[in-house]
């Protein structure tokens, strides 16, 4: 009994260690398993994300340019407009009044000018002809003061006669020539420019031309631009001032966004890259743009320093609207 009680934990002791040698070496027999895959060198895009406007290339406010009540609006939010589009006819239009009389101021300094050229040409002339008179009166009482005829005090008084005329003559040269636009002391030894030459060169004809040039001015200031008529802010019976802004006038067909960026930014814009335009004002449609002009200034706005970058976009369906973030 007593060998039997010995062998059975050593037989237990063999059995065991011989399935962990068995285990050891089913484990030893196979090879790690390793997947390789190549390395290869790709570009990794950067993207800056920022809020912009949409606004159009060219805009403008319209003034009306006179004072007066609203007789009618021709124009309504929307239309497309011309150059020399009227936007409202006022009851008292006192500028095209003040036009047509500058119109008449001018066309009279202009003949004022003519009459002056004539006046002063006559008058040279006459003082020329004084001035030969007088010589020929000299030359006369000299002959006959030499044969005893005439009284030295004859001859004096003809000396005298020639040199006054001489004088009248200056006189008259240095008028004609002024009006003429000539130094006062040319000889007139060449052509005067011509008429219409003087004339447009005048004084009181720049004057007159000035004058209805500033009023041609505020009547192409009460035009509008090509364009369409974004705002109206007039209707029929409202008083305005020559000042008084009454419609805004936008390019709506060449919009772009102006997009504030982040100076930390800038170094990874540049003209031409590609952008995507979203915006809350047309959900669930995305617009294809490239950047057209990065700014050359920076500003500061609230914490942060940012330069205006503008985008050129297509807008095939016309979704977008000015002012639309």
């Amino acid at each position: 009994m007593k060998k039997r009680y010995i062998v059975i934990p050593l037989v237990v002791l063999i059995l065991a260690a011989a399935g962990f040698l068995v285990w050891r070496s089913t484990q030893g027999s196979h090879d790690p398993q390793v997947v390789l895959d190549e390395v290869v060198p790709e570009h990794l895009t950067r993207e800056v994300i920022a809020t912009g406007e949409i606004a159009s290339e060219a805009t403008a406010t319209v003034v009306a340019g006179s004072t007066g009540r609203v007789e009618s609006v021709l124009v309504k939010e929307g239309d497309l407009v011309v150059p020399g589009t009227t936007v409202a006819i006022l009851e008292d239009d006192a500028i095209r009044l003040r036009e047509q009389s500058a119109t008449l101021s001018l066309e009279a300094a202009r003949q004022q000018v003519r009459r002056d050229l004539m006046s002063l040409r006559s008058a040279y002339a006459d003082a020329l002809a004084a001035v030969d008179q007088a010589e020929d009166a000299y030359q006369r009482t000299s002959e006959l003061q030499s044969i005893g005829s005439a009284t030295r005090e004859s001859l004096r008084q003809a000396q005298d006669s020639v040199t006054s005329a001489q004088r009248a003559m200056d006189r008259a040269r240095e008028q004609l020539n002024f009006r003429e636009g000539r130094s006062l002391d040319d000889p007139r030894t060449t052509p005067p420019p011509s008429d219409d030459q003087i004339v447009a060169a005048s004084i009181e004809v720049r004057q007159a031309q000035a004058n209805l040039d500033s009023i041609q001015r505020e009547l192409e200031e009460s035009r509008i631009r090509s364009g369409t008529i974004t705002e109206l802010y007039i209707e029929p019976g409202d008083l305005v001032g020559s000042t008084t802004e009454v419609a805004r006038v936008d390019r709506i067909s060449d919009l772009k966004v102006v997009s504030p960026i982040d100076e930390v930014d800038l170094g990874y814009l540049e003209v031409g890259q590609p952008v995507r335009i979203e915006s809350d004002s047309f959900i669930g449609t995305t617009l294809s743009g490239t950047v057209s002009k990065i700014g050359q200034i920076i500003r500061r706005q609230g914490d942060v320093r940012v330069c205006d970058v503008e985008i050129a976009f297509d807008d095939p369906d016309g979704v977008a609207r000015v002012g639309a973030s």
